[in-house]
């Protein structure tokens, strides 16, 4: 069974005794996302009830995952994203 919320995705697998968390799941709801002009190019969001981020196209990593997400003061849902880091 998998419940989604605002902030991603969890999944049961024994009818809701146990959940996987949401940091584990690569789903998240954003209002705004954009992209800066380096290689490999970065992008930049506001996610719903939760913090800002940016991540990297590309990983150093087998795939993107929450290793590679970086957490920026950009506001909330509402705001315009930016670099900080």
């Amino acid at each position: 069974m998998i419940l989604s919320s605002d902030q991603g995705t969890i999944v049961t697998r024994n009818g809701g005794e146990t959940w996987s968390s949401w940091y584990n799941q690569p789903t998240a709801q954003f209002y705004h996302v954009v992209a800066d002009n380096q290689f490999p190019y970065w992008v930049y969001g506001a996610q719903q009830d939760s913090n800002s981020i940016a991540t990297p196209s590309r990983s150093k990593y087998r795939s993107l995952n929450f290793h590679d997400w970086r957490p920026i003061d950009a506001g909330d849902e509402n705001a315009t994203s930016r670099r900080t880091r």
